[in-house]
C-alpha cells in the first residue's frame, strides 16, 4: 500500500509504547530501562544512556550492631544520582533519603541509629531513580542485637563431685561471642584458691569455649576447682556478657574415682582384665574358681561385667560349660562390644583349645572355630583386633620341635578361617609373653624365656627379631609415637627401653622410682604419647606417668580396699588411667586422676 503524503507512523510507536527491561548486574544491582528506540532510515539504533551502579560498601553483609552503624554507598559507571534512598526490606520501610556527596569520589553516607530498632536481621537496599529508571544495589544484611549473651551451660556443672580431671571444661553461651573478646584472661581457673594456667579454644560457631589445663601436675588432689568468666566477653554486636545465670562456679576433683567392688562367687578371683568404652564405661573380665562341695572337682569360670557408672551387670559366661582355668584375654570392637579369647579344657579334660566370642548386645556370639592348638595344650591367650576388626591371637603351647618346651603361636582371623601364618615362632622355653598390634595390624611380641627377653616383629611376611637382653620382669610391650617397641625391665626401679637402630637403649633418662619389692610391671602409653607404668609392691599398686621431664608418682601406693594380687591398666583416649585389681575375695575398678 502506498503511504499518503504528509502522514507519519512514529506517533503510532508512541501510542503503543516501548518494552521495559530490567538488567541484573554482576554485583547483584539492578536497573530498569524504558526504551524508546526507533529504527532510523539506515537501520541503525540510538545509543541508550548509561546508568550508574549502586553498591553498599559498608558495613559488610552479615555484620552486627547494637547502636549506630554507618551505611556507605558508592555509585560507579556514570554520573551519580542526586539522591539515593536506603530501604529496609525486612520492614518495608525507608530509612533515609541521602543526598549525593560534594565530591564524586566520596560515598553516600548515612548513620543509622538502631537503638530503637527491633532485634533481628535487616535487609538494606540502596535505590535511585535515574532518567526514569529505578536502579538498586545488591542487598546487605545488618543484624541488630541489643540482648546481652549469657552462660547457658557449664561442664562440669556447679557443685559436681567425682569429676574426671581430664574431662573437658566447657562454657556454652546463648549466642556466638566475638573471638577478639576472648583472651587468656577471660577465664580464671583456680584449684584450692590458686590460679592455674589454661588454654582456651572456641568452637567453630563461637558458642562454646573449652579450657585445657596446661600442667596437670601443678596442684594436689583431691581439690576444689573454681572457674570465673569475665564480663569483658561480648557477642558479635558488642553486648557484654550478662552475669545470669552463672559466670562463676565450683566442682571437686578426687584423686581416684571408684567404680565399686565385685565380690567373687567362688573360692578365688584372679586374672583381672579391663577395657573402657568410647563413652568411658569400664568392662571387666576375671576368673572365678569353683570348687565342688566334696573338693573333688574344681575349675575356673570366666566372667565379663560391664558398668553404667552406677552398677555392674554380669554378661554371663561366653562358654557356659567349659573350664577356663588356663587364661583369657579381653578386647573391644568398634561397637564397644567386648571380644573374649579364652583357653577352654575340652569335656574330656584332655586338651585345651583357644576360642573367641563377641558380645552382640544381648548374648555372646557362637565361638569362632577353635584355634588350631597344635597338640591341644593351648594356654594363656592374648587377643587384639586388627584394623579390620578381625582377631589376632597369640598363645602358649608345647612344641614337638623343641623338646616339648613351650613356644608362642600366632594366628589371625581372615573373616572365614584362621590364617596359619606366622604360626609357631620357634622360641624355646617361653614362660610368658605380651602382644600388641601397630595401626596396620602388625604384631609385636615381647617374650620371656628363663632369664632372657626380646621382641619379635611381624610386618606382612617379614619377621625381625630384637637383640636379647636380661629379663628381670614379666613381659609388657607398647609402641612409641614412631611405631617402635618399648619394654620395661627392672634395675634400680623400672627402666623403659626402646628399640633404636636394632639395639635397646633407655627411652626415658630416669628410671621409675619403684621400691625393691616392686614387681609385675605393666606398660601403657598416654594420650600424649608418653609412657605410663604400673606395678605391684607389697600387695599395693604403684603408678607413675612420665611428664616429659620427670616421673609423676603422686598416686603413691594404693589399694582398692584390700590386698592386691593381680591388676590391669587401661588408658582411655583422654589420657585417664583405669585400674582393675583382684584378691581371692573379689575385684575392684577405679580411675586415677593422676
Amino acid at each position: 500500500m502506498r503511504r499518503a503524503p504528509g502522514i507519519f507512523l512514529w506517533p503510532l510507536l508512541l501510542l503503543t509504547g516501548c518494552p521495559t527491561k530490567t538488567k541484573v548486574e554482576a554485583d547483584g544491582s539492578t536497573h530498569s530501562d524504558a526504551s524508546s528506540k526507533a529504527d532510523g532510515a539506515d537501520g541503525s539504533a540510538d545509543t541508550p544512556p548509561q546508568t550508574p551502579t549502586l553498591q553498599i560498601t559498608s558495613p559488610t553483609d552479615g555484620s552486627y550492631t547494637n547502636g549506630t552503624v554507618t551505611i556507605k554507598v558508592t555509585a560507579s559507571g556514570a554520573t551519580p544520582p542526586a539522591t539515593i534512598s536506603l530501604l529496609d526490606e525486612s520492614t518495608s520501610s525507608t530509612l533515609a533519603t541521602v543526598p549525593a556527596p560534594a565530591s564524586p569520589q566520596s560515598p553516600y553516607s548515612y548513620s543509622w541509629n538502631t537503638t530503637a530498632v527491633a532485634d533481628g536481621p535487616h535487609t538494606i537496599v540502596a535505590q535511585a531513580k535515574v532518567g526514569g529508571d529505578i536502579i538498586s544495589s545488591a542487598p546487605t544484611t545488618i543484624n541488630v542485637d541489643h540482648k546481652s549473651p549469657t552462660v547457658v551451660l557449664t561442664t562440669p556443672i556447679a557443685g559436681a563431685t567425682d569429676v574426671v580431671l581430664r574431662a573437658p571444661i566447657t562454657v556454652t553461651f546463648s549466642e556466638a561471642v566475638a573471638k577478639t573478646s576472648v583472651t587468656s584472661s577471660s577465664f580464671v581457673l583456680t584449684v584450692g584458691g590458686t590460679a592455674v594456667a589454661t588454654t582456651v579454644t572456641l568452637s567453630a560457631d563461637a558458642t562454646i569455649a573449652t579450657l585445657a589445663i596446661n600442667d596437670l601436675t601443678s596442684f594436689a588432689l583431691p581439690g576444689t576447682f573454681s572457674l570465673t568468666v569475665s564480663p569483658t566477653i561480648t557477642d558479635l554486636a558488642g553486648n557484654a556478657l550478662a552475669a545470669a545465670p552463672a559466670t562463676a562456679w565450683s566442682w571437686t576433683v578426687p584423686d581416684f574415682i571408684s567404680y565399686g567392688s565385685i565380690p567373687g562367687l567362688g573360692f578365688n578371683v584372679s586374672n583381672p582384665l579391663l577395657v573402657v568404652t568410647s563413652t568411658f564405661h569400664p568392662i571387666f573380665g576375671y576368673l572365678d574358681l569353683y570348687v565342688s562341695s566334696s573338693g573333688a572337682e574344681q575349675y575356673s569360670t570366666l566372667h565379663v561385667q560391664t558398668s553404667d557408672g552406677q552398677s555392674w551387670t554380669d554378661l554371663e559366661r561366653p562358654s557356659p560349660s567349659g573350664d577356663e582355668s588356663h587364661g583369657f584375654s579381653l578386647a573391644l570392637d568398634t561397637n564397644d562390644h567386648p571380644v573374649v579369647a579364652w583357653s577352654e579344657n575340652s569335656p574330656a579334660k584332655m586338651t585345651n583349645q583357644i576360642y573367641v566370642a563377641t558380645w552382640g548386645g544381648s548374648a555372646w556370639s557362637a565361638a569362632l572355630t577353635p584355634v588350631d592348638a597344635a597338640g591341644g595344650g593351648a594356654t594363656s591367650p592374648v587377643l587384639h583386633l586388627d584394623e579390620n576388626g578381625f582377631p589376632v591371637v597369640g598363645w602358649l603351647n608345647k612344641s614337638a620341635f623343641i623338646g616339648m618346651n613351650q613356644d608362642i603361636f600366632l594366628t589371625r582371623w581372615t573373616g572365614t578361617q584362621w590364617n596359619p601364618a606366622p604360626g609357631e615362632l620357634g622360641l624355646d622355653g617361653i614362660d610368658s609373653f605380651d602382644l600388641i598390634l601397630d595401626p596396620q595390624g602388625n604384631p609385636f611380641v615381647n617374650w620371656r624365656a628363663s632369664s632372657m627377653t626380646g621382641v619379635d616383629i611381624f610386618r606382612g611376611t617379614i619377621e625381625s627379631e630384637s637383640p636379647n637382653m636380661t629379663a628381670t620382669s614379666s613381659p609388657t610391650v607398647a609402641l612409641d609415637q614412631t611405631g617402635q617397641p618399648l619394654i620395661v625391665e627392672k634395675g634400680t626401679g623400672f627402666q623403659v627401653y626402646s628399640l633404636v637402630g636394632g639395639a635397646w637403649q633407655a627411652a626415658i633418662p630416669a628410671s621409675v622410682p619403684a621400691g625393691n619389692a616392686a614387681d609385675s610391671p605393666k606398660l601403657r602409653m598416654g594420650a600424649d604419647g608418653r609412657p605410663i607404668v604400673g606395678w605391684i609392691d607389697s600387695s599395693r599398686i604403684g603408678l607413675a606417668r612420665w611428664t616429659g621431664s620427670a616421673w609423676d608418682t603422686r598416686a603413691g601406693l594404693f589399694t582398692g580396699g584390700g590386698n592386691v594380687l593381680f591388676f590391669d591398666l587401661f588408658v582411655d583416649p583422654r589420657g585417664s588411667v583405669w585400674i582393675a585389681g583382684s584378691n581371692p575375695m573379689g575385684c575392684f575398678v577405679m580411675m586415677s586422676n593422676y
